[in-house]
């Protein structure tokens, strides 16, 4: 453990036991609170200083609440006694600044500990994420979250996707962050046989009532740690767990996110492809054209769309849920166009709009479809 001034040049300074001589240690990690260091790890210990300076630590101070290493520990930004909760692998704890403490000496009792929940799980310390006023973390096979009570945080859209398809050789280099320009919440993890972290799964927080829209991936993205935005850097820093070549030297660059449309590299700049993808539209769980229509045609796409440069759509459709997917060519579309006669038949239908270019920007108003009823009772092609 070690202390030391930010914005000064001088190193840090090993933390030192003025009672032992000996450089204090952790192997769990610290959180300050209410003015007192507070140190954890093995066996369900932990331990305090006297809240003055920081080295005098009491071999009398400490509390013992089990057995199972404490990982993490954050403080609760609530009330004067701010409490902090603690986490190990299997439960979570809370330990506040006892009011009624009389040990002025040892400070064996200078604080109060209890469980929270013993059912719970965390697959990395790292991604614990804290939104105030809540916290949210991923588990063995659940994702969880805090805000006064415990509980598992829903996830009907993509949880059996996440963990059939994260690395389970590398879970501990799991890590979460803020993105609180949209209310946010992203855990970036190792996909499929990847070594280091190239997925993010995000939840948002303000779609949070309908699971089926608060959940979605990033798609590959290779970033190794976050930092969140806040009020000196207005947006989050992400660093690479791919080296790029600079010069001639190969270099891990610290992006900026949420900043500009594009994607910009030292002194290279390119589109970020954007999409948005539809729900499948079907005719056979609801026939809204006729008891005897197995068969539609999207006839006109009727566009209303803000946009910034060129963009595209196309259609994937199939006959019967088991038929191959098939993709109709690219239409493209500019901010004039007002719409797009398509012909595209099927029985099951999906639209993904499509940007990628320099400087391309959209959002999507209420774009409709002009569908038609065929005299086909087979749906095709079916293969």
């Amino acid at each position: 453990m070690y202390y030391g001034v930010l914005g000064q040049t001088a190193p840090f300074l090993p933390m030192v036991n003025s009672i032992t001589t000996l450089n204090q240690t952790t192997s769990g990690g610290l959180v300050v609170l209410s003015g007192f260091i507070l140190v954890y790890g093995d066996g369900g210990i932990i331990y305090w200083n006297t809240g003055v300076g920081f080295t005098i630590w009491p071999n009398t101070a400490f509390f013992q609440l089990g057995t199972s290493k404490f990982i993490y520990a954050a403080p609760i930004r609530s009330g004067q006694n701010v409490p902090a909760l603690f986490w190990s692998l299997n439960s979570l704890a809370q330990g506040t600044l006892n009011p009624s403490a009389t040990d002025k000496v040892n400070f064996s009792d200078q604080f109060l500990f209890s469980y929270i929940s013993t059912r719970i799980t965390v697959m990395s310390p790292k991604s614990i994420v804290s939104l105030d006023p809540c916290f949210y973390w991923v588990g063995s096979d659940s994702f969880w979250m805090w805000n006064g009570a415990v509980q598992v945080l829903p996830n009907t859209v993509n949880k059996r996707w996440f963990f059939d398809n994260i690395n389970p050789n590398q879970t501990g280099k799991t890590f979460g962050f803020a993105n609180t320009k949209w209310n946010e919440i992203w855990f970036v993890f190792c996909k499929g046989d990847a070594t280091e972290p190239n997925w993010a799964l995000v939840y948002n927080i303000d779609n949070g009532s309908s699971y089926n829209t608060a959940w979605f991936d990033t798609d590959q993205i290779n970033r190794s740690a976050a930092v969140p935005s806040g009020s000196i850097i207005p947006y989050p820093l992400m660093s690479s767990s791919v080296p790029v070549q600079n010069g001639g030297n190969s270099v891990y660059p610290i992006y900026v996110h949420e900043y500009g449309v594009d994607a910009v590299e030292f002194f290279n700049t390119s589109p970020i492809t954007a999409y948005i993808q539809s729900s499948y539209i079907n005719l056979w769980a609801a026939n809204a054209y006729s008891v005897n229509a197995k068969v539609a045609e999207i006839d006109t796409v009727i566009l209303d769309v803000a946009q910034t440069g060129q963009m595209y759509f196309y259609i994937s459709y199939l006959g019967y849920p088991n038929s191959t997917v098939r993709q109709s060519d690219n239409f493209n579309f500019s901010s004039s166009t007002e719409f797009l006669t398509t012909r595209v038949r099927g029985s099951i239908f999906s639209i993904t709009f499509v940007s990628n270019t320099v400087g391309g920007d959209y959002v999507m108003g209420n774009t409709m479809l002009k569908m038609l009823a065929t005299d086909d009772q087979r749906p095709g092609p079916t293969t």
